[in-house]
C-alpha cells in the first residue's frame, strides 16, 4: 500500500487532520500531513486523467504507453488539455514538471489501473469526472480570459 496524503484544504494545520492521521496510521497506513493537499490532488488528477483512459480504451497496463508512440502521443494530448485548465485555474500542482512526472510513471509503472479494471468487470467508469472534467473546465477557463 502506498502513502496517503491528508490535509486541510485551506491548508492550515489542525486538531482533526492529526487525529486522522493518528487513527489511519494505528490502522496501518502510512500516512502524511500535506502542507498543500489540493497540490496533491490536482497532482494525481493529472496523472489519472493522463494514464487511465489510455490504459481503457487500449487495455494496455500503464508501462506499456511508452511502448507506443500513438499512445504517447494521445497521452500527450490529453495532458496538454489537462494542464491547460491546471494553468487557467492557477493550480500548483507537486513538483516541477508534471509531464516528465507522468511520463515517468508510464516508463516503470505496470499497474491495471481502475478504469481498465471497470472496463473489463463492465463496470461504470469514472471518465466523465476525470476527463469530462476538463472538458467542461477548457470553456470556463476559456471564458474567463476572455472578459
Amino acid at each position: 500500500m502506498g502513502k496517503t496524503w491528508i490535509g486541510e484544504l485551506n491548508r492550515k494545520p489542525s486538531e482533526r487532520i492529526d487525529v486522522l492521521r493518528t487513527t489511519l496510521s494505528n490502522a496501518g497506513f502510512d500516512v502524511q500531513i500535506a502542507d498543500d493537499i489540493v497540490a496533491i490532488i490536482w497532482s494525481k488528477f493529472v496523472l489519472n486523467c493522463a494514464v487511465n483512459p489510455i490504459c481503457a480504451i487500449t487495455g494496455f497496463r500503464t508501462g506499456e504507453i511508452g511502448t507506443h508512440s500513438a499512445a504517447c502521443e494521445f497521452q500527450r494530448r490529453i495532458l496538454d488539455e489537462v494542464l491547460e485548465v491546471v494553468d487557467a485555474r492557477g493550480i500548483s500542482l507537486v513538483g516541477q514538471d508534471p509531464r516528465a512526472t507522468v511520463e515517468g510513471l508510464t516508463d516503470r509503472l505496470f499497474n491495471r489501473p481502475s478504469m481498465l479494471q471497470h472496463m473489463d468487470a463492465g463496470l461504470p467508469t469514472e471518465i466523465d469526472a476525470l476527463n469530462g472534467a476538463v472538458v467542461k473546465g477548457r470553456s470556463i477557463a476559456r471564458c474567463q480570459h476572455t472578459i
